[in-house]
């Protein structure tokens, strides 16, 4: 498995931005335009060209030609060359990417603040509410984001979204957990869930390799 890390740095949206939205489906530019706020309308455009640039990369097809394909209710699935599972995440200004080529994966990351606790009794697990709450307060916090991250990144891995009862769902149960990998990158918690978790590649992009590979040439 893939996993990718990508920080908006400029949070204006300006002309290059303007130019890489005709590289992504109609529908993403539908969404793109309705945010209001520019930061939010990069998140979602990096979002969809950082996973196309990568496949394109994996499978060696120009990312114009890959093809992209859903159930109702169920996560797309790039069928170019191979079938690849893919999931992001985005928080403030950090984008979050995985890419398998084996199993559906879902991946979630948080900016670290301060946690809504108050959300615990009725979210979370009565193993994780004991994990989370029976700490310092300064220890809450990042547990509190562990274990959110962990159930975001499952539900998106079974496709349902949080139409799950988050509250029977226990992350901290072997059978889930060593399907998890967890992780602090910079002020954010990531993490991602793969069945038959193994090893992983993790690797940085940047805004600037973006627009080199959509911009300076024909994908």
């Amino acid at each position: 498995m893939r996993i990718y890390i990508l920080p908006i740095i400029n949070t204006v949206w300006d002309e290059n931005d303007q130019q890489l939205l005709s590289f992504v489906s109609e529908e993403r530019q539908r969404k793109v335009k309705h945010y209001r706020f520019d930061i939010d309308k990069k998140l979602s455009l990096y979002s969809a060209l950082l996973v196309r640039m990568e496949l394109s990369k994996l499978v060696g097809i120009p990312a114009a030609d890959l093809k992209f394909f859903s159930k109702p209710l169920a996560k797309p699935l790039c069928l170019s060359a191979l079938q690849c599972h893919f999931s992001f995440s985005h928080t403030r200004n950090m984008i979050l990417s995985c890419i398998s080529e084996r199993n559906p994966v879902g991946a979630d990351i948080e900016m670290l603040s301060t946690a809504p606790l108050e959300i615990v009794t009725n979210l979370f697990h009565p193993d994780e509410i004991d994990y989370v709450m029976k700490p310092s307060s300064s220890l809450r916090n990042l547990r509190f984001y562990k274990i959110w991250t962990q159930k975001e990144a499952y539900v998106k891995y079974l496709g349902t979204g949080l139409s799950e009862s988050l509250s029977q769902i226990n992350m901290l149960d072997p059978t889930l957990s060593k399907s998890l990998v967890t992780w602090k990158e910079n002020d954010c918690i990531c993490s991602v869930f793969q069945p038959d978790f193994s090893d992983f590649k993790k690797a940085a992009v940047s805004e600037q390799e973006i627009f080199r590979f959509y911009l300076s040439y024909n994908n």
